[in-house]
């Protein structure tokens, strides 16, 4: 399963790092295929494998936290929608944000 997140505006996906953010709470779930990538400086894709309640349950948590953690509601979710594309195990390792 599959959703977006979306800003209003350019570079405030990148400059909040939203990604690093929300990676962050994938790898602390019990979810155990996920994947976060910025497809451009607007949008972010968030794909989960996993029980579909439980992913319903993550993104409703992810929104409360992300507008918690930055405020204004300049970011915005999609619905959860299906994946054809294969989904990759969690790599539980560090990454430098440079």
């Amino acid at each position: 399963m599959e959703f977006l997140i979306t800003a209003s505006e350019a570079n405030i996906i990148t400059e909040k790092g939203v990604r690093a953010f929300v990676m962050e709470r994938l790898l602390n779930s019990a979810f155990e295929k996920g994947s976060v990538a910025n497809l451009d400086d607007k949008t972010v894709q968030v794909r989960i494998e996993g029980d579909e309640k439980e992913i319903r349950k993550f993104k409703e948590r992810l929104e409360i936290d992300m507008a918690s953690k930055f405020g204004n509601p300049i970011i915005s979710f999609t619905g959860i929608g299906h994946t054809e594309n294969e989904i990759p195990a969690l790599l539980k390792s560090s990454q430098a944000l440079v």
